[in-house]
């Protein structure tokens, strides 16, 4: 399967965890290993050190590139209508903020979804703690409460299958790192759409998203235990430090 990544960075994006932008974007490349072909960055509203640091990565491995100003809300949709112009319906797109570490094999684990389940559907690599309020809610998740935009989310229901990658589970929404095929971009593109561009230049709404696909048939999937972390809200029983 094709597989194409367009990972946002924002190097003033909330991290926690000792996490930072630099940290992110090794984790991914290192853990996820895009080939370079697979690999865009977007780098949104940085500053101009980010991007000269940046562009000498990309240069260095001959990775592409490009330099917006868009913010949140708008950089997401402009993202969105990138991947599906630039690739093919079957194309695999999976949209990458520069706030999460990645554990390797996280990209066999994707591509294996998709072969399984994940046709016409949407995955993450994200296994929200929120899901397991309270027992995965301690101290060290509570500092990060506020940051956390989902909450707690006690009342789930999931169906959950077992593949060569490990455990994964339907759940009912994510943060703005997630994939899906070029084909379900085309016919969820409204969808898309009203939850994106008119809230520029605040913050795109990922709840309201996943609400409306979900109202509409779409099931996502994610994975137990969780393959890449938000840094400001680690999933739990991982070292995260050793993906650094």
């Amino acid at each position: 399967m094709n597989i194409k990544c367009y990972y946002r960075l924002y190097d003033k994006s909330y991290m926690g965890h000792g996490c930072t932008w630099k940290i992110c974007l090794n984790s991914f490349i290192n853990n996820f290993n895009p080939d370079k072909k697979e690999l865009i960055i977007y780098l949104d509203n940085c500053e101009q050190t980010t991007i000269d640091e940046v562009v000498k990565l990309c240069s260095d491995k001959d990775i592409e590139y490009k330099i917006t100003n868009d913010g949140n809300a708008l950089g997401f949709y402009n993202v969105t209508v990138d991947a599906i112009s630039e690739n093919s319906d079957d194309t695999i797109i999976y949209f990458v903020e520069g706030d999460y570490l990645h554990r390797p094999g996280s990209k066999f684990a994707l591509i294996e979804m998709f072969s399984c389940f994940g046709n016409n559907n949407y995955v993450t690599l994200y296994d929200h703690p929120d899901k397991y309020y309270p027992f995965m809610w301690d101290s060290n998740y509570n500092r990060y409460i506020n940051h956390c935009e989902h909450g707690p989310n006690q009342d789930i229901k999931s169906k959950i299958y077992l593949l060569k990658s490990g455990w994964w589970r339907t759940t009912n929404l994510t943060c703005w790192t997630y994939a899906a095929q070029v084909k379900t971009l085309k016919e969820d593109f409204e969808i898309i759409t009203k939850w994106t561009k008119p809230f520029a230049p605040g913050k795109a709404k990922d709840i309201e998203l996943f609400d409306n696909l979900a109202e509409k048939g779409r099931i996502l999937y994610s994975p137990i235990p969780s393959y890449s972390g938000h840094s400001a809200c680690l999933p739990g029983y991982i070292n995260w430090n050793s993906y650094k």
